[in-house]
């Protein structure tokens, strides 16, 4: 789909595809998946055990599981040291998205850990405002579950994930991590999910960075499967919805999850700064020609151009 640039667009202009009321079989399907679902307790999916470590793996350069395991991550798993510690440290709290949508999340964080963008690792261990900021990749406990519902409502994984977020930035918070210090960020999935974390909750963390945000499997494949279109006008008009997101969000235009066109009214949003990059732009970074949009946000050439602009943004945002 071409997409002219969202820039141009009136704050809300470009509204999310109304949803159409979905069959008596789509409702009960939904239903039943959200009650089965809802059985099992949010404690036991957020902190359930681990499986080993496969032979040789390092500990050391594995993504966190936990908000222990964060606390770690950044120099503050001793109580004794802990207050010190966290007093001059603002935290980038990373997500990785999904590889394809029916899979379930396995281990595979422990053995194969998601690369984390050099545009975010650049900025790891450097000072902002007196603070050091620290970048720490989280993987999910929440690795099972639907991707999206049929009726695109109800508990899915993305529903899990965001659940298991909020619980480890509580956490933290009881650690003694101001929330003013932590700001999430993601791609794709992981960055949906978070924004509309902070969409509902705006104080949940400081603010998001959202590289290609993307949910319910290429655009292209959403009109002939009901829940997945659902599931994306439902999460779009929460967003559009937001008295104040505050976010970053960079998009790639020719992305097949999230075209520019679909993604206009973000722009609109309070509290939101809206990078789009048109097609022409990955070849001014000097990106490989054969550079994927959605994962372009992944890359060298996108830091090259794009991470000098993300720490102005964090230097604006921690204060």
């Amino acid at each position: 789909m071409t997409a002219s640039s969202p820039r141009s667009a009136s704050p809300r202009s470009a509204s999310p595809p109304p949803a159409s009321a979905p069959g008596w079989r789509h409702r009960v399907g939904g239903w039943l998946a959200a009650a089965l679902l809802a059985l099992v307790p949010l404690g036991a999916v957020a902190q359930r055990a681990l499986p080993p470590a496969p032979p040789g793996f390092d500990p050391a350069a594995a993504p966190a599981h936990g908000a222990a395991d964060v606390l770690r991550a950044i120099g503050a798993g001793d109580p004794a040291t802990r207050g010190a510690v966290l007093g001059r440290v603002a935290l980038i709290l990373y997500s990785h998205g999904v590889t394809f949508e029916p899979d379930p999340e396995t281990a595979g964080c422990w053995a194969d850990p998601p690369e984390l963008p050099p545009a975010l690792t650049a900025l790891d261990r450097t000072e902002l405002n007196g603070l050091t900021l620290r970048l720490v990749g989280y993987c999910y406990h929440a690795r099972t579950g639907l991707f999206f519902t049929a009726t695109g409502q109800g508990i899915t994984r993305l529903s899990l994930r965001n659940r298991e977020i909020v619980a480890v930035l509580a956490a933290l918070e009881a650690a003694g991590l101001a929330r003013s210090r932590i700001v999430l960020a993601g791609h794709s999935l992981g960055a949906w999910g978070k924004m509309l974390i902070l969409a509902e909750d705006p104080g949940a963390a400081r603010a998001v960075i959202g590289l290609s945000p993307a949910c319910c499997g290429p655009a292209h494949l959403r009109a002939g499967r009901p829940g997945a279109a659902l599931t994306w006008a439902n999460d779009a008009r929460r967003m559009a919805a937001a008295a104040r997101l505050p976010a970053l969000i960079y998009l790639v235009e020719r992305d097949a999850y999230t075209p520019l066109a679909d993604f206009a009214f973000i722009a609109g949003v309070p509290g939101v700064t809206y990078r789009p990059w048109p097609t022409a732009a990955l070849g001014a970074a000097a990106c490989a020609p054969e550079t994927d949009p959605h994962l372009a946000a992944l890359e060298p050439c996108f830091a090259g151009r794009e991470g000098a602009s993300i720490r102005a943004y964090l230097a604006a945002t921690l204060r």
